[in-house]
C-alpha cells in the first residue's frame, strides 16, 4: 500500500492489491519472480516456497523480467513431498495437467492443480491454514547456509535425483523438538 502511494505522489496510477483484482501467482511467475510448483506455490532460489506477493497496477513505465525456467518444475516432477504429506490428499501427483478435480479450479491452465474443496475444508476443521505442504518442501531451506545453497545447486540441476535423495535422508526436527532447543 505504501509504495502504491509513493507512485501516485510522483504522479502515476496505482492501485495496490494482494490476490483480489487478479491472481498473483500467475503474475509473479510471468514477472520471472520465481517458478510454480506441484504445491500451488511459486518457489524462488532465494526463499524457497516462503513468500507472499502481492502487486500493484500502475501506468509506471517500467523495466520487466521474463519468465525463466530455474529447474523447479524438473525437480517437482520427481518429487512428491508435498502431495504424500496432505493429510486430505488435496495435492495432485503425475504430471501437469489440465483437468480440473473440482469447480473452483481454473479450467483451461496445464498446471497442477489443488482440490481446493479438500484443503479449504481441512483448514476450517483447523481453525486455521495448515502449511504442511509448504513445510516438508525440499526448496524449504535456509540459503544463508553454505549447505543448503549448495543443495540448491543440485536441486536445479541434472543431479536433481541426487539432490532428491539427500532430501530424503535429511532428518528433520520435529517442531515441539526444535522449540525445546533440540539440537
Amino acid at each position: 500500500m505504501q509504495v502504491g502511494a509513493y507512485i501516485r505522489n510522483l504522479g502515476y496510477e496505482a492501485v495496490a492489491s494482494m490476490n483480489d483484482t487478479g491472481l498473483v501467482i500467475p503474475y509473479a511467475v510471468k514477472a520471472g519472480l520465481g517458478e510454480y510448483a506441484r504445491n500451488q506455490m511459486v518457489i524462488t532460489p532465494e526463499f524457497g516456497p516462503r513468500l507472499r506477493f502481492s502487486k500493484i497496477f500502475t501506468n509506471l513505465p517500467l523495466a520487466f523480467d521474463t519468465p525463466r525456467p530455474l529447474g523447479v518444475r524438473a525437480f517437482c516432477d520427481i518429487c512428491t513431498a508435498c502431495a504424500d504429506a496432505c493429510p486430505v490428499k488435496a495435492l495432485p501427483y503425475g504430471p501437469p495437467s489440465d483437468a480440473t478435480p473440482n469447480v473452483s479450479a481454473i479450467k483451461g491452465v496445464r498446471k497442477w492443480t489443488s482440490d481446493a474443496e479438500k484443503c479449504f475444508g481441512f483448514w476450517a476443521k483447523l481453525a486455521s491454514n495448515c502449511a504442511i505442504c509448504m513445510r516438508v518442501c525440499p526448496f524449504n531451506r535456509d540459503y544463508s547456509q553454505r549447505r543448503n545453497r549448495l543443495w540448491l545447486r543440485f536441486a536445479l540441476s541434472r543431479w536433481r535425483k541426487l539432490a532428491l535423495r539427500f532430501h530424503k535422508a535429511r532428518a528433520r526436527l520435529k517442531p515441539s523438538d526444535w522449540w525445546a532447543g533440540a539440537a
